[in-house]
């Protein structure tokens, strides 16, 4: 069962959150979201607004509730129901917050005082930055406290005063989300679920909080492409607190549940180059050896090192825009498919980050007209503040790293799991 954003709403998914193929039920959507872009949001003058910035009163609330109250209702009701089942089961809940803007009940707020907020050193534009990898936060532009600030397009900064402000809400937002995963993690436990239910929590997005004087998510930046991505499986990871620095991808979480849940049929196989006629396969690869070398290592701290296995050596991210400088219209931060001209690809190994804009027409890159680049190098720059592109003495090492990002994911694979048959197979 789906319930919540769990596929991005709209074309992207085929207006149907992809029903009937991918759950049995029919998607649930809370009411109440359709009240997203009201004016509830208190202004210190007493009128209410369409604000970034968003603590509310509950019981004040179209319908006394919140969109994720109400999916938190809906799966906890689903587990209740099947207390006792033993029939196997997917339930996907996709909680909206803290995704803009950030309305959440005002008593999240006590967690994060204002004078424990802080904003990063470094938060303004980079002077080496193309200005096509740069995003101008469309988005909180919109809102009505951000209009208030009368801000200059495209580079002017939020106020460090207001950003705490923001900082501090999405830390509050986040905190609410993290209250109603506990409380429907607890279901599984009251519900006898737990010892037989494997938990995987991610996120869609990052979301830039100053940061080159930047916010949102409309970037190549490891702050906008990184997300959360916590794992428990019974019986393997109960008093295994461990964290991965390996390269993974949001498309390894289907190989990975399948394999952990054993289904039948196992790991699709990977995609072909062309896989307009294959049936079921994955652009992905499972996680399995990743986890039973995590789990192994800490149970053998103390003994023999426990042998890594061969890995990814480069993920992958791509974003659009319009044209080569920020834009309302077109809005260089969501461009229509119809207005993309431009598409930032990006390659990340253990060490750098690499990102080639390139001239896009319709659904193909031209890696013949190179528009911009950039190079940041994670052991000295993990904040990713000083673009490297321009410097020739590291000429050969974009040389490298362009190559294996045009080559794209299929060769970046772990040696064992490529060939060249799969690859270009139809």
């Amino acid at each position: 069962m789906s319930v919540g954003k769990v596929f991005h709403p709209g074309v992207s998914s085929n207006w149907s959150d992809d029903q009937p193929y991918s759950w049995s039920q029919y998607p649930y959507h809370p009411s109440t979201q359709k009240y997203k872009e009201s004016a509830v949001c208190s202004n210190s003058d007493g009128t209410l607004g369409k604000n970034i910035v968003c603590p509310v009163e509950v019981h004040f609330q179209p319908g006394k509730t919140l969109p994720d109250l109400q999916s938190l209702h809906v799966a906890m009701k689903f587990l209740k129901e099947r207390q006792g089942s033993h029939q196997p089961f997917l339930l996907a809940v996709g909680f909206h917050k803290p995704h803009v803007p950030l309305k959440y009940p005002r008593k999240y707020l006590k967690h994060h005082p204002l004078d424990s907020v802080q904003l990063p050193d470094v938060r303004q534009r980079p002077s080496a930055l193309p200005t096509v990898a740069w995003n101008p936060w469309t988005d909180l532009r919109e809102r009505d406290d951000i209009a208030a600030l009368n801000l200059s397009f495209p580079f002017q900064p939020i106020p460090d005063w207001y950003g705490k402000l923001i900082k501090q809400s999405y830390y509050a937002a986040v905190t609410y989300i993290d209250d109603l995963v506990g409380q429907l993690t607890n279901q599984l436990d009251i519900t006898g679920h737990s010892n037989d239910t494997i938990i995987l929590l991610i996120g869609d997005h990052g979301w830039s909080m100053a940061e080159h004087g930047e916010w949102s998510k409309f970037s190549n930046f490891d702050v906008a492409v990184n997300v959360p991505f916590l794992l428990s499986i019974p019986g393997q990871t109960e008093g295994c607190s461990r964290s991965s620095h390996a390269l993974v991808e949001l498309v390894d979480i289907f190989p990975t549940l399948v394999e952990l849940a054993e289904l039948p049929g196992g790991v699709p196989p990977l995609c072909p180059d062309n896989s307009s006629s294959v049936t079921l396969c994955t652009e992905g690869i499972s996680l399995v050896p990743l986890i039973q070398q995590e789990i192994a290592s800490m149970h053998q701290e103390n003994q023999a090192k426990v042998s890594t296995p061969q890995w990814k050596s480069g993920v992958f991210s791509q974003y659009p825009r319009p044209g080569v400088y920020p834009t309302y219209k077109p809005n260089s931060d969501k461009p229509r498919l119809k207005d993309i001209r431009i598409m930032g690809y990006t390659l990340r190994t253990q060490r750098h980050k690499y990102t080639e804009w390139v001239h896009f027409d319709d659904n193909k890159a031209d890696w013949s007209q190179v528009i911009a680049r950039e190079l940041y190098d994670h052991k000295l720059d993990s904040g990713e503040d000083l673009n490297l592109a321009d410097r020739p003495q590291f000429a050969k090492l974009m040389g490298r790293l362009s190559q294996q990002l045009r080559a794209g994911w299929r060769y970046s694979l772990p040696k064992h799991m490529y060939t060249w048959e799969n690859y270009h197979s139809s």
